[in-house]
């Protein structure tokens, strides 16, 4: 009896040092300080705590539409040298060290392994009009574990100003011409009037390198520029969206309209159009509702407009005007 008292203590013995002595043999569940972060919406930072060092992480997604709004981040080393040439998906792509970063037109996060035991997760500014909301999944061989981030929105940025600066040899024209074939099936001429620019337009188009330039202020009109004299750019009062789309803006003039005698018969009436074509860089100045921090977006402005005075019109072949 006394011999299998000993053994036993023995035995037991050897599982205390054995469990003291050798972790892998007994592995740790993997487990995360936090599962949800709250996230301030001028930008902001966290670190989560996780208490063993064999983990990874293993996708980062849209909580709402993981499979429709996909991240595509570059993935860097410890060193901080980019892994990839080009941007990868986050939704499957193991991390295991260093930090991965995306950066969205409206948002963007860096996530990083800092060391064994600590995840970083750092948010850009959230310039969307609603919650950015997205998960992190922390994982083991055994074990995954999501963690939700919301980040709140910002109170977005307000207009100061926006300074334009031409662009030296960029002004040049060009010519085009329209046709409109008349058929006078009288026997008299036929007064028939001829609107210059009617259909014509003041064709402009902002452009920055700034991914998020066109996100900081939406929905807002500026002055823009409408032409140049004496290699100074002109403006008007009309004020224009700032996007990244082409427009179509009115002309800063009124139409003209010209009356032509049409002869009995098929008739051609030709209008030839110059065009004045510019660049400009623009400066615009921001700052944020909430914080005040005062930022510049930089770009480009590219305008093409018919000239008030440059036309000329074709009745059959004969200039007339």
């Amino acid at each position: 009896m006394r011999k299998s008292i000993i053994i036993t203590c023995i035995v037991f013995y050897c599982l205390i040092q054995l469990n003291s002595c050798n972790d892998d043999v007994f592995v740790k569940e993997l487990k995360t300080s936090d599962t949800e972060l709250q996230m301030n919406g001028n930008g902001d930072s966290a670190t989560i705590y996780i208490n063993t060092s064999d983990w990874a992480v293993t996708a980062i997604y849209d909580t709402e539409n993981p499979m429709t709004n996909i991240f595509y981040g570059i993935e860097y080393d410890e060193n901080g040298h980019a892994l990839e040439k080009y941007k990868i998906s986050l939704l499957q792509n193991r991390i295991s060290k260093g930090k991965v970063i995306y950066t969205g037109e409206d948002n963007g996060f860096t996530i990083s392994r800092k060391d064994d035991n600590t995840l970083g997760v750092s948010v850009d500014e959230n310039i969307l009009d609603s919650t950015f909301n997205f998960t992190i999944v922390v994982s083991d061989q055994f074990k995954n574990i999501p963690i939700k981030i919301r980040q709140s929105a910002s109170r977005g940025y307000s207009l100061d100003s926006i300074t334009y600066k031409y662009l030296n040899n960029s002004f040049h024209k060009e010519w085009n011409e329209n046709k409109i074939k008349i058929n006078n099936d009288k026997n008299s001429d036929l007064e028939y009037n001829v609107y210059i620019f009617s259909g014509e337009y003041q064709e402009i188009l902002f452009s920055s390198k700034d991914i998020k330039a066109f996100s900081y202020i939406r929905k807002t009109k500026i002055n823009i520029p409408i032409g140049m004299k004496d290699n100074a750019l002109q403006f008007s009062t009309q004020k224009n969206y700032y996007n990244s789309k082409k427009q179509e803006c009115p002309l800063p003039f009124e139409d003209i309209k010209k009356t032509l005698t049409i002869p009995a018969g098929m008739s051609t009436i030709r209008i030839v159009l110059e065009y004045d074509y510019f660049e400009a860089e623009y400066t615009m100045y921001i700052h944020n509702k909430e914080t005040g921090e005062k930022k510049e977006v930089k770009g480009y402005f590219f305008s093409k407009m018919p000239a008030k005075d440059g036309y000329i019109i074709f009745l059959n072949d004969k200039m007339i005007i």
